[in-house]
């Protein structure tokens, strides 16, 4: 197909959910960015600015692990395609795992303020078989020593940084979960810290 397309035959409706919600796919270090058929498309002129990616949700309390509470938090880091449920149930509720539609014109976002009742806490959030990303302006396609935005006046990075250090607060508590090693409101800029790293078999 024209402008660098490819077009993925499924056999069954589950297989085309499997293969959208697993990604994002990558090949020799290359994202593959896939997209859902839709009618009259042309692929001169489309343009790919969203790849689906699962992330995890920490520091949740334990009234937040349900899907109606879930969906409208993170919204603000994708569009929600499906919450795992699995993640939701006892004692291995550690984290809630939530399948988003990213775009990849922005910079990742660090974590999510809540506010409850009570108190303003934060969620910090990793990102699930995350692909290059810049550590200077915090998007998707590109390695640090490749940055462009930055080369260009470093609009979207410098926002995006800045985005993220106002996520600091002293008086939020960090989780203790292994996965999360380092506490995002105190890291700078960007870094492989806000990857997951791979879920253990249960």
């Amino acid at each position: 197909m024209a402008n660098g397309f490819f077009l993925i035959r499924c056999e069954t409706e589950k297989m085309m959910e499997t293969i959208l919600e697993e990604g994002p796919w990558t090949i020799n270090g290359m994202v593959l960015h896939l997209l859902r058929w839709k009618p009259d498309f042309q692929a001169c002129y489309e343009k790919l600015s969203t790849a689906t990616i699962w992330i995890q949700m920490y520091n949740l309390p334990l009234e937040y692990m349900d899907v109606e509470t879930l969906e409208p938090l993170a919204t603000n880091i994708g569009q929600v395609v499906k919450v795992d449920l699995t993640t939701l149930v006892g004692d291995r509720a550690k984290f809630a795992r939530v399948c988003v539609e990213l775009d990849l014109t922005k910079p990742l976002k660090r974590g999510i303020w809540a506010q409850s009742p009570a108190k303003r806490f934060f969620i910090p959030i990793l990102y699930e078989k995350l692909p290059t990303f810049c550590y200077k302006c915090g998007i998707v396609g590109h390695g640090a020593e490749r940055c462009q935005v930055m080369e260009q006046g470093g609009n979207v990075g410098a926002a995006g940084t800045q985005e993220n250090r106002n996520m600091i607060n002293p008086s939020s508590t960090t989780s203790g979960n292994e996965e999360l090693k380092k506490d995002p409101r105190k890291e700078p800029g960007y870094g492989n810290w806000m990857i997951a790293g791979r879920r253990k078999k249960l």
